[in-house]
């Protein structure tokens, strides 16, 4: 059985969850309590070390980090940690999300409680010491940085 017959020409310029500078960051590992997309905001869990998609304000510990032992062809793994499985958590630092509207650069960062979406109004947030890095006309692909400012 071969490990892997199909290579991409080239990478992504930017994926969710990937780390997008060398600027200082802190990643923690955390439990998936379930399924978890990368570049999503992650609430604190049922258990000590467990998270989960979103959440409210006052439960929010960082972002979902792309791992990258994870992206494979198989439907099954695509961009997301399953339940019990180790999931990196962005605390500070930069990363590329996928936003829910157009994001301003300096702007507030909110995000969905449900699906973790980050957007630059509504839903959960603002999320102390977060800005956009980068910004969109729509629906896209934007840096957020986590100052750690939200970190309790």
């Amino acid at each position: 059985m071969a490990t892997q017959t199909t290579y991409m020409n080239r990478n992504a310029a930017a994926v969710p969850g990937m780390i997008a500078t060398e600027r200082q960051r802190d990643v923690s590992s955390k439990v998936a309590e379930a399924t978890i997309p990368f570049g999503v905001a992650c609430g604190q869990g049922v258990a000590d070390n467990g998270v989960v998609v979103g959440g409210a304000l006052a439960t929010f510990v960082g972002c979902s980090v792309k791992d990258i032992t994870l992206v494979t062809l198989d439907s099954f793994y695509l961009d997301k940690y399953h339940q019990g499985g180790n999931v990196g958590v962005l605390s500070m630092g930069d990363v590329w999300v996928m936003t829910g509207s157009a994001v301003a650069i300096g702007g507030a960062v909110y995000y969905n409680a449900t699906t973790g979406v980050f957007d630059d109004s509504g839903g959960s947030g603002p999320i102390p010491g977060a800005r956009w890095e980068t910004s969109t006309t729509g629906a896209g692909l934007a840096i957020v940085h986590f100052s750690g400012a939200q970190r309790t």
